[in-house]
């Protein structure tokens, strides 16, 4: 078995589910003028919003228990920690090709940012929420699958 460790880079998630909120408030102003003020997130949101991140982690530790070796803890702080990525060792075949690495990290990454979208919407899009839970849970099945990926063994000529 070999090990691989990924870090899901918690200030690049609060980037993205910020321009993801700030985006489909802007685009539903013309319907509602309260939307972009009512969707989009500010820092005073990031309370809540750590702990969708906490529940989106543990919810990844699960779908991964099998390869699991080692993850960082995560916990809900009375404030916000941006210095709490997510860290994971994996272990995985030896026949695992690593070019994989940048992949299950994009779809693992992309799995918190819809997750914790999902949970936001609940609050403050709820026609949104669908639609990034199933993303989120597309991302999550796409990496698992990937990390059960073998390059094919060469046949001495």
């Amino acid at each position: 078995m070999q090990e691989v460790t990924l870090t899901i880079d918690k200030s690049v998630v609060w980037h993205e589910v910020a321009k993801a909120t700030s985006y489909t408030g802007a685009k539903m102003m013309g319907d509602d003028p309260t939307a972009y003020d009512r969707i989009s997130t500010t820092d005073e949101d990031r309370e809540m919003l750590e702990r969708y991140w906490v529940e989106a982690c543990s919810l990844m530790t699960h779908h991964l228990k099998e390869h699991v070796k080692t993850v960082a803890a995560q916990e809900i702080h009375h404030g916000v920690d941006m210095e709490s990525d997510y860290a994971v060792t994996l272990r995985v075949a030896d026949a695992y090709p690593s070019a994989l690495n940048d992949a299950v990290l994009g779809n693992l990454t992309s799995f918190v940012i819809a997750t914790v979208l999902s949970k936001w919407y609940r609050l403050t899009n709820k026609g949104e929420t669908d639609v990034y839970a199933t993303e989120a849970s597309a991302y999550l099945l796409s990496a698992v699958d990937l990390l059960y990926s073998r390059t094919r063994p060469v046949r001495p000529s």
